[in-house]
């Protein structure tokens, strides 16, 4: 057997398994490397061999751990043999694992055994990481690029090979069968131990499924990092190829990055095989004695019927390769990176070197909203989920910034007025460095299989040109929709289920756009909605009718946290109720030349603070009922029971002594029964935060509050009133019990809201 001692040097290690699980676990939870895994337990149960691409060491270490954790089903992976040649602790931890180098002696019939005992193989059939990601050569077909030869060349067909013989091996079982061949059945049978006939009869029934797979990493960092600059200090000077993985995979690592994991569709070896290849591929079956005779025939000195068994497993097995290789090119997880770097390129193709900013950020937005529409891409969170993208329009955002700033170190583009593309964009890079210098390149390689990319590009670069502005509002419209549907998506779980199976909303809790039909200057008026803490646009919505019904373009934003479930408001805070305003008020100029804001309770003070701190271009806003003080004396523990909060939660896996307050809202459709007491600590920093900034508040500000509230200190109004720094303020006291006057109309409140906005976005 060569160098390799199956029985002492293979053996899998339960052990290996379950240190592997720690090390995973450690990744996720202080590395905050954000495996997914897009596949269910049955989908990964069917496959017998799986295909990953290559892009990072780690990677070989990953795959088998989370199919172990899925289906208790131990794996074989056919791994580099350089990396037995490492240390002897890695060697180890691959062998423990189920590893065999791609130059195992007789590596397919050992799979093969394998396979029949029940356990399942993995393969990178790139046969190293594709660091340019340039997988298509000149004629659109598939390849990689291999050291040894410096040239591209197609992908390995290990795994092909072993589908094809596997298909065969059950045929050769059936034959044998058929003809009474107990000798060479029981032949087979003890290469699988005590129970080897059961598991071989089990075996030639079954449908061999091959499923190719695709991991994507999201982002890529070129910034050094604490594991290249320790390494480098004590070894000195590094060879380049180790610098450029440890710089590139010590960022995955150490750095919060998203490890996407999703499976192609299923293949088996049903290829159509020409009726003489069948002829010749049945009557060398009938001789085959050995594994060796159906997985590795000999095609040069073989007998004629042995060559022309190889020639056409060779065949079926490259047909298959290219299918496999294509599935998994077309599995990649597309991200907002992708989408960027793909709309560089065509640009790139089409001659141009620089364009506006504006023009630019459009192409990208419509290019990723065309990309949605294809439902079988598999796109990345960000660019589904529009928190992630919701800046992109206006080139904003934390992820627009990460991406342009680090190729903007890297010199490939400059982002002012103009978006500059540079000549280091167009220059080709060594193998070894691509991935540090130009990583524009690697997203757009990786972009280049998918056919719904192209025609995503093709729509937004044909209508770009002559968007309206009003189409660009719908489209953001749809964002707000999807974000809350996925919102509810993310929190609709068992470990929410709980909590939410006792709220009690039943109104409708959508954000809500209701654009004017009128093309006159009335069209061009917009008002936007902001409703209070715990509640939905549906608070608003009553109101909105009314406005709309007068002619105005009406936006009821959903704020972040809100609508969905209380699980979802105790992972958010102020600034992203905040930026849930910034958004809809994003919509509304779109397609309005002048806004008003109307606000209830806490959606009174974000209006005041978006005034205050984002735009003075406001005509004028509405307060109803904002606290700058609530009447609730348990918010006074509210810090205190944060703290304890967030100290139980670090050092256990409890969600805190309380982490909900129980209330008995006035308005239970509408409202979350139960308060986070995170986000009601939140509630009290927002308010201390507005308080500080009313000061700067210039348009015309209305003030109502009733004036036996029983949820806000009345006495709110007064303070506001007297901290706002317009000239322009009025102050209505309304005599009532109620807190929710707005929703309620209760002392003709809308007739005030209504009157006030008609006066202040008057001609």
């Amino acid at each position: 057997m060569g160098r390799y001692d199956v029985e002492n040097d293979f053996t899998i290690k339960d052990s290996y398994y379950q240190w592997t699980g720690y090390v995973v676990g450690f990744m996720e939870r202080v590395l905050r490397l954000n495996v997914k895994l897009h596949a269910s337990e049955a989908e990964l149960a069917a496959a017998d061999i799986i295909l990953f691409n290559h892009f990072a060491r780690f990677e070989t270490f990953i795959p088998p751990y989370l199919i172990y954790k899925s289906t208790g089903c131990m794996t074989r992976s056919v791994a580099s043999p350089e990396l037995f040649d490492g240390p002897d602790a890695t060697a180890a931890l691959l062998r423990g694992l189920g590893a065999v180098p791609a130059d195992h002696p007789h590596l397919l019939p050992f799979l093969a055994g394998e396979i029949v005992r029940g356990r399942k193989v993995v393969f990178f059939p790139e046969g190293g990481m594709v660091k340019d990601r340039r997988v298509l050569d000149r004629k659109g077909e598939y390849s990689v690029y291999s050291r040894s030869a410096e040239e591209r060349r197609k992908h390995h067909t290990g795994a092909a090979f072993l589908t094809h013989g596997l298909e065969f091996f059950k045929e050769a079982i059936r034959k044998a069968r058929e003809r009474g061949d107990e000798a060479r059945l029981n032949g087979w049978a003890s290469m699988c131990g005590e129970d080897g006939r059961e598991l071989l009869d089990a075996f030639a029934q079954r449908t061999i499924s091959l499923v190719p797979a695709n991991i994507t990493f999201y982002p890529i960092r070129v910034d050094p990092n604490l594991l290249e600059q320790a390494i480098s200090m004590v070894a000195g000077k590094l060879d380049p190829r180790l610098a450029e993985e440890l710089r590139i995979e010590g960022n995955i690592l150490l750095k919060d990055t998203d490890m996407d994991i999703r499976l192609g569709e299923r293949l088996s070896a049903t290829e159509s095989i020409g009726t003489l290849d069948k002829l010749f591929i049945g009557r060398w079956l009938n001789r085959a004695e050995s594994l060796d005779d159906i997985f590795e025939p000999n095609i040069e000195t073989g007998s004629t019927m042995e060559t022309m068994y190889a020639k056409a497993l060779k065949k079926a097995s490259y047909r298959l390769r290219d299918t496999y290789m294509h599935e998994i090119y077309t599995s990649v997880s597309v991200n907002l990176s992708h989408i960027i770097s793909a709309v560089i390129f065509r640009l790139l193709d089409c001659g141009v070197r620089k364009l506006p900013r504006e023009k630019f950020f459009r192409l990208v937005y419509l290019t990723l909203k065309n990309a949605q529409e294809f439902t079988q891409l598999p796109l990345h969170r960000s660019a589904v989920d529009p928190d992630y993208y919701s800046g992109v329009l206006r080139g904003e955002g934390r992820e627009v910034g990460d991406f342009f700033e680090s190729v903007g170190k890297l010199g490939l583009v400059e982002v002012g007025e103009e978006i500059v593309f540079t000549d280091a964009l167009c220059q080709e890079r060594a193998f070894d460095r691509i991935r540090l210098e130009n990583p524009i390149a690697v997203y757009d390689n990786e972009m280049r299989p998918l056919g719904e990319i192209t025609k995503a590009l093709d729509k937004a670069f044909e209508d770009e040109p002559g968007i309206k502005p009003k189409t660009l509002a719908e489209l953001k419209f749809h964002d707000e929709i999807e974000a809350f549907d996925f919102d509810t998506y993310i929190y609709d779980k068992p470990e929410y289920a709980e909590i939410n199976s006792q709220q009690t909303i039943t109104e409708d809790a959508r954000p809500f756009l209701m654009m004017s039909k009128k093309s006159t200057k009335m069209g061009k008026k917009g008002v936007l909605l902001i409703h209070g803490f715990t509640a939905s646009p549906a608070e608003m919505r009553p109101l909105g009718e009314v406005l709309a019904a007068k002619g105005y373009t009406v936006m009821g934003v959903r704020l972040k946290g809100h609508a969905t479930s209380p699980w979802d408001l105790r992972d958010h805070g102020w600034e992203d109720w905040v930026e849930s305003v910034r958004r809809g008020r994003e919509i509304l100029d779109l397609v309005c030349e002048r806004v008003a804001v109307v606000g209830f309770s806490m959606g009174g003070l974000l209006g005041l603070h978006h005034a205050a701190t984002r735009d003075d271009s406001l005509e004028g806003i509405v307060s109803v009922s904002a606290p700058l003080a609530l009447k609730d004396r348990a918010m006074m523990a509210v810090p205190l029971l944060h703290g304890v909060n967030r100290l139980v939660g670090a050092v256990s896996t409890l969600d805190g002594v309380k982490p909900f307050h129980e209330s008995e809202p006035e308005h239970p459709r509408i409202n979350y029964r139960h308060m986070p007491i995170r986000a009601l600590y939140q509630l009290d920093r927002f308010i201390s935060e507005t308080e500080d900034v009313l000061g700067d508040v210039a348009c015309e500000v209305l003030v109502l509050q009733g004036t036996g509230d029983p949820t806000v200190e009345p006495k709110s109004a007064d303070k506001i009133y007297e901290k706002l720094g317009t000239e322009k303020k009025t102050l209505v006291k309304i005599p009532t019990e109620r807190h929710g006057i707005l929703y309620e109309d209760v002392g003709g409140v809308v007739d005030l809201v209504t009157g006030f906005i008609d006066r202040v976005l008057k001609d």
